[in-house]
């Protein structure tokens, strides 16, 4: 019965230092200290969660960072906070709602009317457990928000981009 036991749990053991393994491979928290300074990034949803914490860590290196929002009210709270916190005063928030379409097409006239250069744009909002609701549009609400609203931004977006030379571009 001993041995039983025993190599039940050394199974797992096994298992566990396995699992914990395979984590430290494949999650992690970016290490990169690279200043950021002159840089202009774009989150959608950067009011909560990822959004927030990318958001903050950006701002934290010196990036100038909007935070396109659907509420305004919880971007401007995650807003204050973030330039509490980093001391960054280059954050703002501007409304993006992904679930209009002619929101996107407004909030991206109104960044290449007012911004020089963007450097980074993160496609970071997304809606799950919507069911069956239709938009404005008449799309299927998950679908425009996790799909064609940040394809319709990209797509607007991307020749701003691609004109901020000599600089990297990404697109996430």
């Amino acid at each position: 019965m001993a041995c039983v036991f025993n190599c039940w749990v050394l199974w797992v053991m096994l298992v566990l230092t396995g699992f914990k393994f395979y984590l430290k491979l494949t999650t992690g928290i970016c290490k990169s200290k690279k200043r950021l300074d002159g840089k202009t990034v774009i989150i959608t949803g950067a009011n909560t969660g990822i959004g927030k914490e990318t958001a903050r860590d950006l701002a934290q290196r010196g990036a100038k960072v909007i935070l396109a929002c659907r509420d305004l009210e919880k971007g401007k709270n995650a807003c204050d906070e973030i330039i509490a916190q980093t001391g960054n005063t280059n954050v703002e928030v501007q409304h993006l709602d992904l679930s209009s379409l002619a929101s996107v097409r407004k909030f991206a006239n109104n960044i290449i009317n007012t911004e020089p250069h963007l450097d980074v744009l993160i496609n970071n909002a997304g809606a799950t457990r919507v069911g069956q609701k239709l938009t404005e549009d008449g799309l299927l609400l998950g679908m425009q928000v996790n799909h064609f609203g940040p394809y319709l931004l990209t797509c607007l977006l991307v020749g701003m981009i691609i004109n901020t030379v000599p600089r990297v571009r990404h697109v996430l």
